[in-house]
């Protein structure tokens, strides 16, 4: 059964005219109607089936416009403008936070929290040029992005930037996103001697386990820290701190790796001396160290005292004494000082008795005490036999 497409009267396969309207019926209009017909919904219910299109047909527009609207704001959102406003408000209200959120890294062994941003967050208080020069970089980056259309590339090995702009994944399939890069940066210590202990801002890190140690550490987040070394010897206890700006020695040398060369001024040196016998002193205390054992003595700091004592004819000689510098690599410990007083104790003893031989004669000679009173100890016996 066919009907009529303007009145909707029932007509035959064979009729060309419509028996109601008389409209002629066209093979294009018939074939209309028997598509209707075949989907169950005759032309009777034509304006029933307009209505739900011009539903169906407002709701696909207003589909289509929320869906528009959402691309619009989500493309707008994604700018990458947003990510360094984000990155400057997390600065201003100090959110580690949202600071840690914004950040990334290429290097997946830093890991990205709240405690490590703090070192960046404070080197941003504390250098507000650094901050300055910072954003107009990332603002640069924007513009690449933005006006390019394709992506930087992350950390390139001849870029010297420690903190950079960087395109990182996209959101929802369609809506890029960005965060602020930051370049990991790595501390490599060395140290000449073993059991130097070291602390990075206070938290123990390690210790050295033998002479000309190397040991590397990190990555970490840029800023500024403090590394910390101690060594406790048998003659000496010695600690240094090394401050270390990441991102100041980044953009001088081009290097994410910082060398401390660690207690440099602690060295060890040979001691020699007339007497081999001698015990070594070091800042007046006993070594129980004689000299000929001293090839390889210390290790020693700037500043350190030495000298040694040896025994002759039951008389302790004291050698001179020597301050240790860094340029200093042999030490000679003599005694010919001490040697010299004893010559000149002798001597000055051997002239009192020889001039009280000769006073006493003369005052034996003339009676007169007063030639022999200046070398005889007042109030002894033989002072008073001789008044």
């Amino acid at each position: 059964m066919k009907f009529c497409n303007k009145c909707g009267a029932k007509v035959g396969d064979e009729q060309k005219f419509c028996p109601k309207c008389g409209i002629n019926l066209r093979d294009t209009d018939l074939e209309e109607v028997a598509i209707l017909e075949a989907t169950g919904n005759g032309v009777k219910d034509k304006s029933k089936i307009s209505s739900g299109t011009k539903i169906s047909i407002i709701s696909a527009i207003i589909i289509a416009i929320l869906l528009l609207g959402c691309f619009v704001v989500g493309n707008d959102l994604s700018k990458p403008s947003k990510t360094v406003s984000k990155l400057e408000q997390a600065i201003n209200s100090e959110d580690k936070n949202e600071l840690a959120k914004l950040l990334y890294s290429k290097d997946s062994r830093l890991e990205i929290n709240e405690d490590n941003s703090e070192y960046l967050l404070n080197y941003f208080k504390e250098n507000p040029l650094f901050l300055e020069k910072v954003i107009k970089d990332l603002n640069d980056d924007c513009f690449k992005f933005e006006s390019l259309g394709k992506d930087n590339e992350i950390n390139p090995k001849n870029d010297i930037k420690t903190i950079r702009l960087a395109y990182v994944r996209k959101k929802f399939i369609v809506f890029p996103s960005y965060k602020i890069s930051v370049k990991p940066a790595f501390i490599e210590v060395k140290t000449a001697l073993k059991d130097v202990e070291f602390s990075l801002n206070s938290v123990e890190i390690g210790k050295s386990d033998k002479d000309d140690y190397i040991m590397e550490l990190g990555p970490f987040m840029p800023g500024r820290y403090d590394l910390l070394a101690s060594y406790k010897g048998s003659y000496v206890d010695l600690e240094n701190t090394y401050n270390i700006d990441f991102i100041n020695s980044n953009n001088e040398n081009n290097n994410e790796k910082i060398i401390v060369e660690a207690l440099v001024n602690l060295k060890f040196v040979k001691v020699t001396s007339e007497y081999p016998d001698a015990e070594i002193f070091v800042n007046n205390k006993e070594t129980g160290v004689k000299v000929k054992d001293a090839v390889n003595f210390g290790p020693l700091s700037a500043g350190t005292k030495l000298y040694a004592v040896v025994t002759l004819e039951d008389k302790k000689l004291k050698s001179n004494e020597v301050l240790f510098n860094e340029s200093t690599s042999n030490i000679n410990l003599n005694f010919k000082e001490a040697e010299r007083e004893i010559r000149d104790t002798k001597d000055s003893v051997k002239d009192s008795v020889n001039n009280y031989v000769r006073g006493f004669v003369t005052a034996v000679n003339y009676g007169s005490f007063y030639d022999v009173e200046d070398y005889i100890y007042p109030g002894s016996s033989l002072y008073n036999d001789e008044l």
